[in-house]
C-alpha cells in the first residue's frame, strides 16, 4: 500500500512536471525561501540585518507561490497573503523583526515594563495587559464563530463545546489571578473587556467577574 502511494505520488508530480512546469518550481522556490526565515531566529546578529533576512524570504516566498498558482489569480494572491500572513505571526509573537517606521510592533517588549501601584500591571515583565486583552478579544471571536457554526449552521457538538471553552476556561482562570495580585478588572482594558461581552452574550463576562471575585477573597501571592 505504502509503495503505490508512492508511486501514485509520483506519477502526480511528473504530470504537474509536464502540464505546468512553472508551478513545480516556483512551489520548490517558495519553500526555499521560507527555509530563508528560519536564519533570523535564535541569533543574536545585527537586527536590521536579521529583518532583511526574515523579510526579504517572506516576500519573496509570497512572490513564488503567487507565480505558482498562476494562471489562477485570485488563488494565488490568496496563498501569497497567507504566505505572509503565516510568517508574520511567529515574527510578532516570537521576535523584534516587525519594524513599521521607527516603531517595532512585538507582542514582547524589549525592554521590561514597569509595574504600577494601581492595579494594572502588565501580565509578565515584557507583555501589556493590553495586548493580552487584545488577543482575548481574538479567542473569543474564534469561540463565537464555533458556537454560532453549531446553533446556526448545525455543525457538530465538538464545536459548540470549542466555543464554550474560549468563553469559560480563561476568564475563569485570568480572573482568579487578576483577583489574587489585587488588579482591577481586566486590568483597566475596559474596550477589550466591552468587545468580548458583547461577542460571549456576557457568559466571558460572567465568569471572569465570579473568578475575580473569589481571587480577592484569596490570600495575595508573595511577589
Amino acid at each position: 500500500m505504502a509503495i503505490e502511494t508512492v508511486r501514485v505520488d509520483a506519477q502526480g508530480l511528473a504530470q504537474l512536471a509536464a502540464e505546468r512546469p512553472h508551478t513545480l518550481i516556483f512551489y520548490v522556490a517558495t519553500m526555499a525561501f521560507v527555509a530563508l526565515t528560519l536564519i533570523p531566529h535564535g541569533s543574536r546578529g545585527d537586527l536590521s540585518r536579521q529583518r532583511k533576512i526574515y523579510w526579504g524570504g517572506t516576500f519573496s516566498a509570497a512572490i513564488c507561490a503567487f507565480i505558482a498558482a498562476l494562471p489562477n489569480i485570485s488563488t494565488g494572491l490568496i496563498v501569497a497573503g497567507l504566505c505572509v500572513f503565516c510568517l508574520a505571526l511567529p515574527a510578532y509573537f516570537g521576535t523584534q523583526l516587525i519594524k513599521i517606521g521607527d516603531r517595532v510592533v512585538a507582542f514582547e517588549s524589549a525592554a521590561a515594563l514597569p509595574a504600577t501601584a494601581d492595579g494594572r500591571d502588565p501580565y509578565t515583565p515584557r507583555v501589556s495587559a493590553s495586548k493580552v486583552w487584545w488577543l482575548a478579544v481574538f479567542g473569543v471571536v474564534i469561540g463565537a464563530v464555533n458556537v454560532l457554526g453549531y446553533v446556526i449552521g448545525g455543525d457538530p457538538v465538538a464545536y459548540g463545546l470549542l466555543g464554550l471553552f474560549f468563553f469559560t476556561v480563561p476568564p475563569a482562570v485570568t480572573g482568579l489571578g487578576d483577583g489574587r495580585y489585587r488588579q482591577r478588572v481586566a486590568r483597566s482594558q475596559y474596550l477589550q473587556f466591552g468587545i468580548i461581552t458583547m461577542l460571549s452574550a456576557g457568559i466571558f463576562t460572567v465568569c471572569y467577574l465570579v473568578a475575580h471575585s473569589v481571587g480577592l477573597r484569596m490570600r495575595q501571592p508573595s511577589r
